[in-house]
């Protein structure tokens, strides 16, 4: 119950931040628009009992009529049920490849730090060989991905400023305090690039 109130909560914000972000769309000619930043609201997880939030500031360079070399940097936020809570911050570079019909495809490498408080206590071995308790803790690692992207930008053959994507991810994540290799090695993004006026 806890869980599927959270996702909820993640769904309604990214709703909201669409709506207050839509109002403020260039409806002139597409074609003639060309921008150099953008916001980026997705879901970001497993898909699976691990559900999480990035929110993305988008800087382009180098951009040609198909091409764009970007510049990210992102919060992170995550959940799994009965293990963790995680934030992050995540800085990132790829290159996106637009076709006239509006698909894109990117690929790009991401650095940054994630932070974890789990659920249950951690025990370490004292001195004198005895286990101690020491109870829940925050954890820090470096997590260093490589993402892949499949999308589709509506502003190529309507005036309607908005993207659409997903996002397959892999991490490597040191220290992994877990254990289990594919616990925050990888991840699904799915959401959505705006450009809004008062963005600049």
């Amino acid at each position: 119950m806890i869980m599927n109130r959270r996702i909820l909560f993640y769904i309604i914000s990214t709703i909201l931040i669409f709506l207050i972000s839509f109002n403020e769309i260039d409806a002139s000619d597409t074609d003639t628009i060309i921008f150099t930043k953008g916001i980026s609201v997705s879901y970001w997880g497993t898909l699976i009992n691990n559900n999480g939030l990035l929110l993305s500031l988008e800087k382009y360079y180098l951009q040609t009529e198909k091409f764009k070399i970007i510049g990210s940097a992102s919060i992170v936020f995550q959940r799994r049920k009965n293990v963790y809570t995680s934030a992050g911050l995540i800085v990132g570079s790829a290159l996106r490849k637009t076709y006239n019909w509006g698909v894109f495809f990117e690929y790009g490498i991401k650095f940054g730090y994630l932070g974890s408080y789990y659920d249950f206590d951690f025990y370490k071995t004292n001195s004198d060989g005895n286990i101690v308790n020491i109870g829940r803790k925050w954890t820090n690692s470096i997590i260093l991905g490589y993402s892949l992207g499949l999308g589709y930008n509506f502003s190529k053959l309507t005036k309607t400023n908005l993207q659409l994507f997903i996002k397959p991810n892999l991490y490597y994540r040191f220290p992994n305090y877990d254990n289990i290799f594919y616990f925050n090695n990888y991840s699904i993004e799915v959401g959505l690039i705006l450009h809004p006026k008062w963005f600049k």
